[in-house]
């Protein structure tokens, strides 16, 4: 079993394979330019700022190494935040504006390889699919209360 310090090296490394992954079978079947490559990159990576988002709304600190720490207890004992780019309403959203406004689908193909990779990770290291509830802002909008804070989960 890995630590989880190792899991969370694995999992940003994983991303960025199949980024990599994406953009080689992309150029091979595809005609995309590099703005796709960039919005591949973006979709498939850089989502999870919205981990330091939250970690700097909540904690108030601009520390790695707190950040880090932080980061590492919350995925040991499975106490899930909420990360609004992880969420089934966020890909809704760019669903709309790939369909109505502008053309993002690189971005959204990046994106959704994303979740597929964290979702085997969750799966593979936790063994259970509770954490999947906090991938929509209706639970937190909801209040229910974090068994592991006795805190509302509320936005």
């Amino acid at each position: 079993m890995f630590s989880v310090a190792r899991l969370i090296q694995i999992n940003m490394i994983s991303h960025l394979l199949m980024i990599f992954m994406l953009v080689i079978i992309s150029s091979n079947f595809f005609n995309p330019t590099n703005f796709d490559f960039f919005l591949l990159f973006l979709g498939g990576w850089l989502i999870d700022i919205d981990h330091v988002l939250y970690h700097l709304i909540t904690e108030k600190n601009l520390s790695k190494k707190e950040f880090r720490k932080i980061h590492t207890y919350l995925h040991k004992f499975n106490i899930p935040r909420f990360y609004l780019f992880h969420t089934i309403e966020f890909l809704l959203l760019l669903l709309f504006i790939n369909r109505y406004y502008l053309n993002i689908s690189y971005f959204i193909v990046g994106y959704v390889s994303h979740l597929v990779l964290d979702s085997i990770g969750y799966i593979m290291y936790y063994k259970n699919l509770k954490w999947i509830r906090h991938w929509t802002i209706f639970y937190y909008l909801a209040g229910i209360k974090n068994k592991y804070t006795k805190e509302k989960t509320v936005l």
